[in-house]
This record gives structure tokens, sequence and C-alpha cells, in this order.
């Protein structure tokens, strides 16, 4: 694949998909701080209104998305290659808005094994189609450097999202009255709130500034 040097616009496009995978992975933080205690809850400590799920249940609700993670992750740089990688990107952020929305609103466990797989899916998706995309964008005497910035996005999902937004807002609506089940609903809507941003900025990206810089988002086929 061509290396191309980042002039002002492209090095535009490489703070703009950071910029989405900030808050796309936002939404990991979100999930994993809330996701147990909304899905079962134990002699009433948790929950007094949820799904109530056992152990073993939840077990197979992660382990949905760990089959989804393997199998979509066998065929991510394919999908890359066929669409392009920020284009591939902007399908994992859309799956991504649809397993949060499946989150926030059902009321079936059927359909919580559905975003799980959804899940799996999306993080696969992101993160193998992100890092390929933005590897055009970075030079080679500084790919240290920009992917380690880049990785430190990553991280930003995990304790930051969960202390700083989603803890607060649960708090906040506990506080005006709201049932423990909509308040930990109301913060996968925040994550569905921040993956939107994200998603209109990744398509900002691909769709409007990259065709303008003359950078391909899409490898050669071998």
């Amino acid at each position: 694949m061509k290396i191309i040097k980042p002039s002002l616009p492209s090095a535009k496009v490489f703070w703009g998909i950071s910029s989405f995978q900030a808050l796309a992975m936002f939404r990991r933080g979100l999930f994993y701080a809330f996701l147990s205690i909304y899905l079962r809850y134990f002699l009433g400590l948790f929950l007094d209104t949820g799904f109530g799920v056992s152990s073993r249940v939840l077990s197979y609700i992660f382990n949905t998305e760990s089959v989804a993670i393997i199998c979509f992750g066998l065929l991510a740089g394919r999908l890359g290659r066929w669409l392009g990688d920020g284009q591939t990107v902007c399908l994992g952020a859309f799956i991504a808005i649809a397993y949060l929305m499946i989150y926030a609103f059902t009321n079936d466990l059927k359909w919580i094994y559905v975003a799980s797989c959804f899940r799996g899916m999306a993080d696969v998706i992101i993160l193998a189609a992100s890092y390929a995309f933005v590897s055009v964008l970075i030079p080679p005497e500084r790919r240290g450097t920009l992917f380690g910035l880049f990785n430190a996005t990553l991280f930003l999902s995990w304790g930051v999202a969960g202390t700083l937004i989603a803890g607060p807002i649960v708090d906040l609506l506990f506080h005006m009255g709201a049932s423990q089940a909509t308040a930990y609903r109301s913060a996968y809507l925040s994550g569905l709130v921040m993956v939107i941003v994200g998603l209109l900025i990744q398509s900002f990206l691909v769709f409007v500034l990259l065709p303008k810089t003359g950078i391909s988002a899409q490898r050669r086929r071998t």
C-alpha cells in the first residue's frame, strides 16, 4: 500500500478519526460499567426491576459477544478491503448504534443476545478498520508517537466514561426519582449519543474531507 506523507488536511483527518475513536470507545466504559447490574439482581441488592438473570446466563451473554469477536475478526480485514477502511468504520458505528438502542429499549432477553452479538461485531470492525485507516495518515518516521497517541483514545473508555459521564447521569436520575432500570438505560442512551456524534465526524472525514485531500480510504485488493 502506498505511503502518503500527511499534509495539513490529512493531519485534520488523523485528529478527526482519533476523535471518533475516543467517542466510539467511550461506549465501552459505559457498557461494562452497568451491564452486569442492569441484567441481574441478587437478593434485592441490585435492581428491583430488570432481567434477573443468573450468573450462568450472564456468562452466556458475554460469550455470545466473544464468539462474534472471533468470527467477525476473521472477516474484518476482508470487509475493509471490500468496502474501504473508512466506510467500514462507519459500518461498525452503525452496528454499535443498533446494539445500544436494543439495550436501552428492549424488555426481551432474546434481544439482549442479539445486542451482545452486535457489540462484538461493532468492536472488532471498528478496531480493525480504524487502525488500518489511520495508518495511511501517519508517516513512517512518526508512527511510534502518533500510534501511541491513537492507542490512548482506546483507554479513554475504561473508567473515564463511567466516572465522568454515565455515573453522574445515573445518580442525577436517581435524585430526580427515576427507577433504577430507567437510570441505567439512560446510561446506554448517553453512549448512543456519543457514537452518533462520532459517526457524524467519521462520515464527514470519509465522504467530504478525504476526497478533497486525494487520500483513498480503500486498500488495494490482493
